[in-house]
């Protein structure tokens, strides 16, 4: 789950509220917070924070289906 600082539509409060109850009910996951000062559509644009959790994610989907 990725956040950005400045995002009000999916306010970073509001993840780490989703990754509290994913973290109850024992799913793994990571999360990472990224400040950014785009607001939501931080995700759009070229980010090195958020394209390097983005590689890390599907570099290891990518190895467990190996």
């Amino acid at each position: 789950l990725v956040s950005f600082t400045t995002d009000w539509r999916f306010s970073p409060q509001r993840s780490r509220e989703i990754v509290k109850a994913l973290l109850d009910n024992r799913r793994n996951l990571s999360y990472a917070e990224i400040d950014a000062p785009h607001g939501h559509d931080a995700f759009l644009l070229d980010d090195a924070r958020y394209m390097g959790v983005v590689r890390s994610y599907f570099d290891s989907m990518s190895k467990e289906q190996q």
